[in-house]
């Protein structure tokens, strides 16, 4: 029977979800097996598959529920002083690599990839995925400079294939296959799900699996002449581009020639502004002539036109606009477009066209004061309304300054005089309000010049007053200061019925609290009693990690999340106190099976076990379902089932 045939029919994944890390042994005759084809123990002649390991195999097959497995073979008094580790990590690695081979070997077929080549954004597609038969497969032999995971050959020619579980082929390695000039084909199993039967393996190797060409020599070539394609391309485009500037220089240079040999001196725009008297601002040097079909003078004379009746001012966007109506435009620079612009610097014309050129002389009139930028348009200022219109502003805003001063003033006064009135009849004898104003706190400014000013310190001022204020009203308990008026005595009464009633407050809270904590005690001792019975006064005073160190009676005492977080603790433990409880009859049913004597069951019960951690009892040690079954699996090995 093949060999190969045999092991597809086990179903065990092949990569042992189950926590067996080495299902599969190397055969004495070079197969691949599966444990459930080995003799037990040593007499299995197998030996680990990993190329740098090759040590002898154990097959353990025990009668318990352990999973049967393969474990490398004790160390020798030599090998243990040569340093050699008791097993190796690429067993299941390296099984997988002799099982592909053997597949390989055994169905001679592989679905190879689509051969596509690519160059920048060019790609053809020279054949589709399609089935490759071969002669033979061998594995891990050295082939040129690499040693890939499978060779298959055919005839003549071979072809490399790398198995993709955790680590892909590296920049190094593809590097030399392509130098080489051998085709290689990466297989990438490392999305296969672990439970993956064999036959789902045969599958994925064969056909499924996701594959691609590290090297393909057709598809090399077929890159080297896109390569050359594209680059023929490229010359072709350069050239276009440069006949291109050559073009725009001449259309520029002719044009520009043109528009400053024109006579100016009859156009209405230049005259309307040289009637003006603004003659001298058409004067000066302009760039960008050639983009136009007028002389400079004109179509400067233009803007300054056409800006005096417009409300809302102009933009660089609307003159041109403008003057593409009057056909003021040169055709061949009427394109806005990027690749334009990029043409014209490469022509080493001025940057921008026809509407830079506009923009430059826009900002020639703003720093002579003629017209200003308003972020949206840019609008012409004439020199005496700014005059005037400044004038008003600067009336304006004294007056409403003045308004402002008058305000506060007012404001300081009645708040003097509103806080006078709450002080004592004593105290506010031969007091004026006006006399006070003129007093200076700090020694440098008035109360009155504050004001005046207007300033932070007159905000810090006017709140100290209304707190005042607030205060001896009995709005607030907030500090507050006399600040020079007549109600010391009256703040140092209202300061104490303030401090009267903070400390009535503080008892208030005090108790409160005192009857909540103890209401928190009650809450959770009445609560453990009912859950955990006597074990709850143990469990009240126990300090609890989750409780940062303290007991559950001290958390309780702290707070309400505290209680909260104490009761949860609670209701856990009384859950794992049933739980345990649960399994700790199972063990002790389980256990009287084992034992003929009541006594000898107690005393194992209750008995330290020196195989369980801390030496503790198997009834200490029972906590759920899993802590049983250990404690009775090690019971079950000392007596045996009876």
């Amino acid at each position: 029977m093949d060999p190969l045939a045999a092991l597809s029919k086990i179903g065990h994944a092949f990569f042992a979800r189950d926590g067996v890390r080495l299902a599969f042994g190397k055969r004495w005759d070079g197969q691949i097996i599966h444990i459930s084809q080995a003799s037990r123990g040593s007499a299995c002649g197998c030996q680990c598959p990993a190329k740098n390991c090759g040590r002898k195999l154990v097959a353990r097959k025990p009668d318990s529920d352990i999973a049967h497995h393969f474990a490398h073979a004790p160390l020798t008094a030599a090998e243990r002083a040569a340093g050699i580790a008791p097993s190796c990590k690429h067993g299941s690695m390296t099984a997988l690599h002799y099982y592909a081979e053997q597949l390989l070997n055994s169905r001679k077929c592989l679905v190879l990839p689509p051969v596509v080549a690519k160059y920048g954004a060019r790609t053809r597609t020279i054949r589709e995925a399609k089935p490759f038969v071969f002669d033979s497969a061998m594995l891990e032999t050295m082939d040129g400079e690499t040693i890939p995971d499978v060779i298959l050959q055919k005839s003549d020619d071979r072809m490399q294939v790398e198995v993709y579980v955790t680590h892909r082929c590296g920049p190094e390695k593809r590097a030399k296959i392509a130098e080489a000039g051998i085709s290689s084909v990466e297989i990438d199993l490392s999305a296969l799900p672990r439970d993956t039967t064999i036959a789902g393996l045969d599958e994925a190797i064969l056909t499924s699996a996701p594959r691609e060409w590290i090297y393909n020599r057709k598809a090399a070539h077929l890159r080297n002449e896109l390569e050359k394609i594209a680059k023929r391309d490229a010359a072709a485009a350069e050239e276009r581009r440069l006949s291109q500037i050559e073009k725009l220089k001449a259309a520029y240079a002719s044009t520009r020639r043109k528009a400053l040999a024109s006579n100016w001196n009859e156009s209405p725009q230049v005259q309307a502004v040289a009637a003006a008297g603004d003659g001298a601002l058409l004067d000066g040097p302009s760039a960008g002539e050639g983009y136009f079909t007028v002389h400079p003078k004109v179509w400067k004379a233009a803007i300054l036109g056409d800006m005096v009746p417009l409300f809302g001012g102009v933009t660089p966007f609307s003159v041109i606009g403008e003057f593409r109506k009057r056909g003021w435009i040169t055709e061949e620079f009427a394109s806005r477009r990027q690749q334009h612009d990029l043409l014209l610097v490469d022509a080493n014309l001025p940057k921008g066209g026809a509407e830079q050129a506009v923009v430059r002389f826009l900002r020639s009139l703003a720093v002579q004061g003629i017209v200003e930028d308003t972020g949206w348009a840019w609008k012409q200022t004439q020199r005496r309304s700014a005059q005037l219109h400044q004038r008003r502003i600067d009336r304006d805003r004294a007056d409403r300054e003045a308004a402002q001063t008058a305000a506060r003033l007012a404001s300081l006064n009645s708040l003097g005089k509103s806080i006078a009135l709450l002080g004592s009849d004593i105290e506010r004898q031969g007091f004026d309000v006006v006399f006070w104003m003129e007093r200076a706190p700090d020694g440098q400014q008035s109360l009155k010049q504050i004001a005046i000013k207007g300033d932070a310190a007159w905000q810090t001022l006017k709140s100290a007053l209304a707190t005042t204020l607030a205060v001896l009203k009995d709005e607030c308990e907030q500090e507050a200061d006399d600040l020079g008026l007549p109600v010391r005595g009256a703040l140092k009464a209202m300061r104490s019925v303030h401090e009267s009633r903070a400390a009535q407050r503080k008892a208030d809270a005090e108790e409160a609290e005192r009857l909540a904590r103890l209401e928190r005690l009650n809450t959770i001792t009445a609560l453990s009693s009912t859950l955990i019975g006597d074990a709850h006064s143990n469990w009240l005073e126990t300090p609890h990690s989750h409780l940062n160190g303290i007991s559950p009676r001290e958390a309780a005492a702290l707070s309400a999340g505290h209680l909260e977080n104490a009761t949860r603790l609670l209701r856990k433990f009384a859950a794992e106190l049933v739980k345990k409880a649960k399994w700790v009859d199972e063990l002790e049913r389980e256990a009287s099976k084992l034992f003929s004597r009541p006594d000898k069951l107690r005393l194992y019960m209750t008995a330290g076990d020196p195989e369980l951690p801390g030496l503790v009892s198997p009834t200490v040690y029972t906590k759920d379902e899993q802590t049983m079954r250990q404690c009775l699996a090690l019971l079950r090995r000392r007596y045996g089932k009876r």
